[in-house]
């Protein structure tokens, strides 16, 4: 349950950190209130969409039973896989100039007195992170209920909120020990190991549905090192999702899955700049 900490404080840190460097530009610009309005009705209906993708994947999950509730499940997985991965692929690119695109986006919205682009713009935002996460997170729900451990899920995902509002207030009064770039690197790298431990659930369901008849033998038995059933194990296996004698199917695609998003990840570290926000959009 460690995994749901990481990802809504990841996800939480990130809507706070955008709609927070709008909001400290339009301080600086000394905007209209209505300017201030907008971004806070950007925010309302960027948790609103949010809301309604949740009761949707509620209302299709109760709707649907047997063999193609579980498909759904296994889709919502790998969805979260590739969104945790382009997530942290695309900040890397973009984090080092989000602030001054906000500012430019926001800047233009001013001046034309566009105001519904600046609501449209923190909409956007709120809403990618408020929707990341409600994926990310129903795959770990699903397990946390089934394993009887809805209390501990809730209890995470309440931390990993304020540890996200926490680092919001570290960033926002500069304190010296907060470096962005170490942030989103470190968080990043976590991210990659809870996409990483979901591979290893994709894999075995793979397996499960049949779906393939190579790769099925273990591959080793690391039990009398490590056991899911010891204690270290146990969180071991829930961070990561270790296991003591895996499947070579299951060796081959965690191992895949970490070179491809390595190699991403470095690639993204030496891209060059592209807008984060499109400024043509920004201009209706």
């Amino acid at each position: 349950m460690i995994n749901a900490l990481i990802v809504v404080y990841r996800e939480s840190f990130e809507a706070l950190l955008i709609v927070g460097l709008l909001y400290s530009f339009l301080v600086r610009r000394n905007a209209h209130p209505y300017a201030f309005r907008a971004i806070g009705a950007g925010a309302v209906v960027g948790l609103a969409l949010s809301a309604l993708l949740a009761l949707g994947i509620y209302k299709i999950e109760s709707e649907i039973g047997g063999f193609a509730l579980e498909m759904f499940q296994f889709a919502m997985m790998v969805l979260a896989v590739v969104l945790i991965t382009q997530m942290c692929i695309w900040m890397r690119i973009h984090a080092r100039n989000l602030k001054s695109e906000l500012e430019s986006g926001a800047s233009k919205a001013i001046d034309t007195g566009h105001l519904f682009s600046l609501a449209l713009l923190t909409a956007i935002a709120v809403g990618r992170e408020g929707s990341e996460t409600v994926i990310f997170l129903y795959g770990m729900l699903s397990e946390s209920v089934q394993s009887g451990k809805l209390g501990t899920f809730v209890m995470m995902s309440c931390a990993g909120l304020m540890l996200g509002i926490l680092t919001w207030f570290a960033f926002q009064k500069g304190f010296s020990f907060f470096k962005q770039k170490t942030f989103f690197t470190f968080s990043s790298i976590l991210l990659f190991i809870t996409a990483g431990s979901m591979m290893i659930t994709i894999s075995s369901k793979i397996i499960e549905f049949d779906w393939i008849q190579l790769g099925r033998d273990q591959m080793w038995d690391s039990s009398w090192l490590l056991t899911e059933k010891s204690a270290i194990g146990s969180i071991f296996q829930i961070i990561t999702g270790y296991r003591a004698q895996p499947s070579q199917f299951t060796v081959f695609m965690y191992a895949s899955y970490w070179i491809v998003t390595l190699l991403l990840f470095y690639w993204a570290s030496r891209s060059p700049r592209v807008p984060a926000f499109s400024q043509q959009k920004l201009r209706n």
